[in-house]
């Protein structure tokens, strides 16, 4: 029988598996795609999570990989409003490193693979089932009928979980108004390593450096449309920030809204849920994939101090619980803030000269700690 089964091989299902794999458990992870993925939604890596990533065996290459953006730009219609020092919130990553989703993912895998951990693709997870001090998972795989049994569960299949179905957990949703158009194109020299915020009169604006000479663009726009035009996407830019992009240079263009979850629950007997299965958040901010490492990472402090011969104290998975509820809690407030705050106003101008405020010296600091996640599970920074 298999110490845990993990189920989602994500960002969160596969640091989950090596961390877990790492303290000498049995680990199978079951992932519904038959190959890696090859887009990139999530980029930005917090210290939070690389302080906790140390003894993993993926924090180096990560840091060869990504770009460290180490302040925040906000500016307005009329200028500068201010900046956030990343480096006020941490002494070793004073950064946010920015790292595209699918290469974090096969650093991941390569190092999931190299520990020893079993990884099935294809596999359709349709069948649950607790059998007292242990669950079997039912799933169809290239065909046939297969089946797992394990100690415990971990559901981080994303958010339309099929673990959360299965246990017929329900979620609150909160859809935040605003609709955005996002791509990636070359990188403007001008703009450094930085990120920079417009919160244009018009309508918000992002910009992140990314590897590979690259940068991704976020724009928000009038209505919902799910084909981008990358035309529009670029005149919007120009008029906004000043900045000229070539539409025929972009690449991954998508549309998208926003809207925020959370499971009722986090845990039903042996079966927990991790990352989107358990929280989506607003990806305004860039909490939502960080947020979820943060789950597995204390998950798998609890299976190192708490492992017993028939699984784990139920007070410490109870205790972790409530810890990633109220993290989760507080992120979700953190985000929709960060949405918020950004989106198109009738009033730009007085919306600006607050940001102007909480960007001078004396509050800076306290942003560059909430941005690096510094209170929902990151330790010693």
């Amino acid at each position: 029988m298999l110490d845990v089964a993990v189920v989602g091989g994500g960002p969160v299902g596969l640091l989950c598996a090596v961390a877990l794999r790492l303290q000498g458990r049995a680990v199978t992870l079951l992932e519904r795609r038959a190959a890696p993925r090859s887009d990139s939604r999530s980029i930005g890596i917090h210290a939070a999570s690389l302080a906790r990533m140390r003894g993993l065996g993926v924090l180096t290459s990560l840091l060869e990989r990504g770009i460290q953006i180490e302040r925040g730009v906000a500016l307005g219609s009329r200028g500068r409003l201010g900046t956030i020092e990343f480096r006020a919130a941490s002494t070793r990553f004073g950064f946010a490193l920015a790292v595209p989703q699918a290469q974090t993912e096969a650093l991941l895998e390569a190092r999931a693979h190299a520990s020893g951990v079993e990884l099935v693709r294809g596999a359709n997870v349709n069948a649950l089932e607790h059998r007292g001090d242990h669950v079997v998972l039912g799933y169809d795989h290239q065909g046939q009928r297969r089946s797992v049994s394990a100690r415990y569960l971990l559901g981080c299949d994303g958010a339309h979980s099929s673990i959360r179905r299965l246990l017929k957990v329900g979620v609150r949703r909160q859809a935040l108004r605003g609709n955005f158009w996002m791509a990636e194109f070359p990188a403007k020299p001008e703009l450094g390593t930085d990120a920079w915020i417009y919160l244009a009169d018009q309508g918000l604006v992002e910009s992140f450096p990314l590897p590979g000479d690259r940068r991704r663009w976020v724009v928000e726009v009038e209505a919902r449309r799910d084909q981008v035009n990358l035309r529009e996407l670029c005149r919007a830019v120009q008029f906004r920030c000043g900045q000229l992009l070539e539409p025929d240079a972009g690449s991954q263009p998508s549309a998208f809204g926003v809207t925020q979850l959370l499971a009722q629950k986090f845990r039903c007997g042996r079966v927990l849920l991790l990352g989107d299965a358990a929280h989506v958040l607003s990806p305004f901010g860039g909490q939502g994939m960080n947020l979820g490492w943060l789950d597995a990472l204390a998950l798998a402090e609890v299976f190192a101090g708490h492992w017993t011969v028939g699984g784990l104290a139920d007070a410490a998975v109870t205790d972790w619980e409530q810890r990633r509820r109220k993290a989760a809690k507080i992120a979700l407030r953190q985000a929709a803030w960060n949405t918020r705050i950004g989106r198109r106003t009738a009033c730009p101008r007085l919306r600006n000269a607050l940001v102007r405020v909480a960007l001078l010296p004396p509050f800076a600091a306290h942003w560059s700690r909430r941005f690096a996640m510094v209170s929902l599970g990151g330790g010693t920074l």
